[in-house]
């Protein structure tokens, strides 16, 4: 099979994706190239933030890190705003995108507030500023309808399995509740992501049944389904089944050309790429920061922290350079030291 001219390599049996991916890093020598992204509603912003206003969650995924943290201070996120719009004011930028991960941001007692402010900042500065919300969707039904209309791009992440056992199911009704609702106001769905869990296997029909019903909704702008997080240790069937309904009902595909073989981005979760002493483009094109003030260059470096490795690039509340730091991270990039991406595949990077 070929994409873009060259040779892909796909799982295409259970047993070669084990012995191919689970044991294998993947080390660029001399070419890492992004051949395809998901679309992103028109939007192209000179630069992001992935903004998290909190490090709780009512699910508990087994890949997460950040489902029993803290919920961050509102007057911290606040004054964290204003900075970063003194920052984007400093370059000049004329579009930014604020996208909301977590823990799940919908969790904070003033997610509406804050997705407010961020666009009276916009009205304020004349910076067009975007809201992209990541959910899982388990919100109150009063709560959505409020934070809507502030929502330039909706993601959704299906975690099956968390909404069936958490809650004793009802976090699965509230899903679907909120499902209903936006079918029925037809607003649009940027990116609906699939967890293909460790699910039981006597689950499965019911699971593929429910998403194939969920991605019958027209209005879903990108829908990628990922296995990369998880390793079916005790359930190797399952992991089975999810490759054969993956090759059958996946529809969006995000690939990247690295030393001449074709990777989609659940390979890349899977087997790990080491591009240690690459140069990223993280710090010049997106950043990473806390509710609490804390900046990071990119998604591994927040999750190092988050497990008690190393410590934040600048603070926005407490460091008095901070927006020298920032400034200077936007004209140098940064030079990878990690030996895993923490899933910023989709940031250039050069030798």
């Amino acid at each position: 099979m070929k994409e873009n001219g060259y040779n892909i390599r796909l799982v295409m049996s259970y047993g070669s994706f084990l012995s191919t991916y689970y044991f294998t890093m993947i080390k660029p020598e001399y070419q890492y190239e992004i051949l395809n992204i998901n679309t992103s509603s028109g939007f192209a912003p000179e630069y992001s933030v992935t903004f998290r206003i909190t490090d709780t969650c009512d699910l508990k995924c087994s890949y997460c890190h950040w489902h029993s943290g803290p919920q961050y201070e509102y007057d911290d996120i606040i004054v964290s705003i204003d900075r970063l719009f003194e920052f984007f004011q400093k370059q000049k930028f004329k579009s930014v995108l604020f996208y909301y991960h977590g823990g799940e941001p919908t969790r904070h007692k003033r997610v509406l507030d804050i997705l407010k402010y961020i666009k009276q900042k916009s009205n304020e500065t004349g910076i067009a500023a975007y809201n992209e919300m990541q959910t899982n969707l388990t919100l109150g039904a009063a709560l959505l309808e409020e934070i809507l209309p502030y929502c330039d791009m909706l993601d959704i992440t299906l975690h099956y399995h968390e909404l069936k056992t958490r809650g004793k199911g009802f976090k699965l009704e509230d899903f679907n509740r909120n499902y209903q609702y936006l079918i029925a106001n037809n607003i649009r769905i940027h990116n609906m992501d699939i967890m293909l869990e460790d699910i039981p296997i006597d689950w499965l029909s019911e699971f593929y049944r429910a998403v194939e019903e969920y991605l019958a909704y027209d209005n879903i702008e990108n829908s990628e389904m990922i296995y990369g997080y998880y390793r079916y240790d005790s359930n190797t069937e399952t992991a089975k089944k999810h490759l054969e309904f993956y090759q059958k009902a996946n529809r969006s595909e995000q690939s990247y050309l690295i030393d001449g073989t074709v990777y989609h981005t659940n390979e890349l979760f899977i087997a790990g790429v080491d591009c240690t002493g690459w140069k990223c483009e993280v710090g010049k094109q997106s950043l990473y920061v806390n509710g609490t003030g804390d900046a990071f260059v990119c998604g591994e470096h927040t999750t190092q922290y988050a497990m008690g490795y190393g410590a934040p690039y600048t603070n926005l509340l407490t460091d008095n350079a901070w927006l020298a730091k920032l400034v200077i991270l936007t004209h140098t990039g940064t030079v990878c030291r990690w030996t895993t991406c923490g899933g910023d595949y989709y940031t250039p990077r050069k030798k």
